[in-house]
């Protein structure tokens, strides 16, 4: 779910701009208290990309990484029905930016304590820390 890019600073050590873009959009959403598809997602981040001169993603992208989101806890989910069947929705959870680092951060930390379980969480803590 993230790559770390040394070569960045804070969320976008983590991030992709395309999955940065999308949480924006699904923050948005939550301060208009409106669930959004993925179609909306990429169109709104791909208006954004394209205007930093990258390259804009595939809709697949969006929903692989939204599913991830939702899977990870960091977005809230709404199955509505439609033509076609049925399609999941999103929205942030609240509290917005500072909730999503939270968030990112939990899923973080909790894959570190799974992938090395030698650490104990003051350990990880500790780790973090030292490296300010």
């Amino acid at each position: 779910m993230f790559n770390v890019n040394t070569d960045l600073a804070g969320i976008r050590a983590l991030l992709k701009p395309y999955q940065e873009q999308t949480l924006r959009v699904l923050i948005e959403a939550k301060k208009n208290d409106v669930f959004v598809g993925t179609r909306h997602i990429m169109t709104e981040s791909n208006k954004v990309l394209v205007a930093d001169d990258l390259d804009p993603r595939s809709r697949a992208s969006y929903i692989n990484y939204v599913k991830k989101l939702a899977k990870n806890g960091i977005v809230e989910t709404e199955t509505g029905t439609g033509k076609g069947g049925t399609r999941d929705n999103y929205k942030a959870f609240p509290g917005g930016w500072a909730a999503v680092h939270a968030q990112i951060a939990e899923v973080v930390v909790r894959k570190l304590y799974n992938a090395f379980p030698v650490l104990n969480l003051n350990n990880i803590v500790n780790e973090v820390q030292g490296l300010n």
